[in-house]
């Protein structure tokens, strides 16, 4: 009987790695670019043409802030699955006739 795959286990496994810890940071370090983005661009009361493109910074590092680190995780985690899906199935003999 073959084994139960079982998908969170890989994710907690993964976060026990190298790869893992390193992936945590770059998605810290998304969120405080983007945070550090949105605080600067903060909406204040200037000219119309500098004030519209000022609130489409911001909102898109508003936006970015939450997105961006979520995207480097999910990246992270399935890109770590699919190398060990790779690695258990070279690692099986094909079966005889």
């Amino acid at each position: 009987m073959a084994r139960k795959q079982i998908r969170l286990d890989d994710v907690l496994e993964f976060s026990a790695t190298p790869r893992g810890r390193a992936t945590v940071f770059w998605a810290a370090m998304a969120f405080a670019a983007c945070h550090l983005v949105a605080l600067i661009t903060e909406p204040s009361g200037s000219t119309v043409p500098d004030a519209l493109q000022q609130q489409l910074i911001h909102f898109s590092a508003v936006l970015c802030r939450f997105v961006l680190p979520c995207a480097v995780m999910l990246t992270g985690s399935v890109t770590y699955i699919a190398s060990k899906l790779r690695k258990s199935a070279s690692n099986t003999r094909p079966r005889s006739l």
